[in-house]
C-alpha cells in the first residue's frame, strides 16, 4: 500500500503533507511555525504593507504586528467586539459589533481617527478602491461608507445575516447565512443572488472564481462570478472558516481540528495541512507568509508559503 501523507512535528506545530509534495519536507523543516502573542480572543487579520493588523474580541482592541521581527509593537483600542478588518492604502478599517460601528485607524499614528456607524451588529468588511463596505449580521445590509469624508453613503438590503463580503475588481459579494448576493457597486443594487446551504459563510477570490467556505456542514463551494454556477464542492470538515488567496492557492481555517490547509485552486485538491494554535479563525497574506489568528490560544501563526510542486 502507498504512502498517503506525510506528517511531523516541529515544537507545537504539526505538519501534513500528501505524498507527491514529499520533495518539500526539508524545507518545511527549515521553516519554524512562528507565533506571536496578541490579545483576547483574536478574529480578524489585514496586511497594511508593512504590519499585520488583529481585531482581538476578548480584549476589546486591535494589535498591529511587525512582521520582519515578528512582534508586538502597538495595540488600539476600538471598543466591544472588533470582528472584521480591511485596509484602504492609508488606513485600518476595523468593525466593531458592539457598537455597529467602523472604526478608522491611521497606521501611522496608530490612533482612531474616525467612527462611522453601520448597520446594527457589523460582522465583514472590504474596500473597494473608493468605498469600505461593512456586512452586519443583525440588521441584514451592507453599509457603504465614503473613505474620504467618512460618512455612510448608502445602505443596502440583503435579506439575512451578512457573515462575509468582497470585492472581485467590479462587483461586491455579500455572504449570508443563506446566500450570495451580488451588488453592483455603482448602482448600490443587489443584481443576483445565488443560494447557498445554511451556514456561516466566509469568502475569497481567486480572480475568476470565488470560494465560499460553509463552517456548518464542513464543505467551500467554488463559484464562477461570470455565470453565478457552482464548478465544485470540496468536503474539507473541520469546521471551515476563514479564507485567504496567496496567488496560487486558496487557505482555509479549519477552527475544530487546529489547522489550516491549502488548496491548489487549479487541481481544486488540498495540498497541505498545517496545525495551528486552537480554534484558528482569520488569515492574512503577507507576499510571503499566510498568517493565521488562533481564536483559542491569544495567538497569531505565521507560515512559510512555499511553491507547490
Amino acid at each position: 500500500m502507498g504512502i498517503k501523507e506525510i506528517r511531523w512535528h516541529k515544537g507545537s506545530a504539526e505538519f501534513v503533507l500528501e505524498a507527491d509534495r514529499k520533495l518539500l519536507v526539508p524545507a518545511f523543516r527549515q521553516a519554524a511555525l512562528e507565533r506571536v502573542a496578541v490579545g483576547s480572543m483574536p478574529w480578524g487579520l489585514a496586511f497594511d504593507g508593512n504590519a499585520l493588523w488583529c481585531s482581538n474580541i476578548g480584549s476589546s482592541d486591535v494589535s498591529k504586528i511587525d512582521i520582519a521581527s515578528n512582534t508586538l509593537v502597538a495595540t488600539v483600542t476600538v471598543g466591544q467586539t472588533p470582528l472584521g478588518l480591511t485596509f484602504d492604502g492609508s488606513h485600518i478599517w476595523v468593525v466593531v459589533s458592539g457598537s455597529s460601528s467602523v472604526k478608522k485607524i491611521d497606521v501611522n499614528t496608530n490612533l482612531v481617527v474616525a467612527t462611522v456607524s453601520a448597520g446594527y451588529s457589523p460582522y465583514a468588511a472590504v474596500f473597494d478602491g473608493t468605498y469600505v463596505w461593512v456586512a452586519s449580521f443583525s440588521s441584514h445590509d451592507v453599509t457603504k461608507v465614503d473613505v474620504a469624508s467618512n460618512t455612510a453613503v448608502a445602505t443596502i438590503g440583503v435579506d439575512h445575516a451578512a457573515t462575509a463580503v468582497t470585492f472581485d475588481g467590479s462587483y461586491l459579494w455579500v455572504a449570508t447565512v443563506r446566500a450570495l448576493k451580488k451588488i453592483d457597486v455603482d448602482n448600490d443594487q443587489v443584481i443576483a443572488t445565488i443560494d447557498l446551504e445554511t451556514g456561516d459563510h466566509e469568502l475569497a477570490f481567486d480572480g475568476t472564481h470565488l470560494w465560499v467556505s460553509n463552517a456548518t456542514n464542513g464543505t467551500v463551494s467554488v463559484i464562477d462570478v461570470s455565470t453565478g454556477s457552482v464548478d465544485a464542492t470540496l468536503d474539507l470538515r473541520g469546521g471551515p472558516m476563514g479564507m485567504v488567496y496567496d496567488g496560487f492557492s486558496i487557505w482555509v481555517t479549519h477552527s475544530n481540528r487546529h489547522r489550516v490547509s491549502r488548496i491548489d485552486v487549479m487541481g481544486r485538491v488540498v495540498r497541505a495541512s498545517v496545525g495551528t494554535g486552537v480554534h484558528p479563525r482569520g488569515l492574512a497574506f503577507d507576499g510571503t507568509h499566510i498568517w493565521v489568528s488562533n481564536r483559542g490560544s491569544d495567538s497569531v501563526s505565521k507560515i512559510p508559503v512555499l511553491p507547490l510542486p
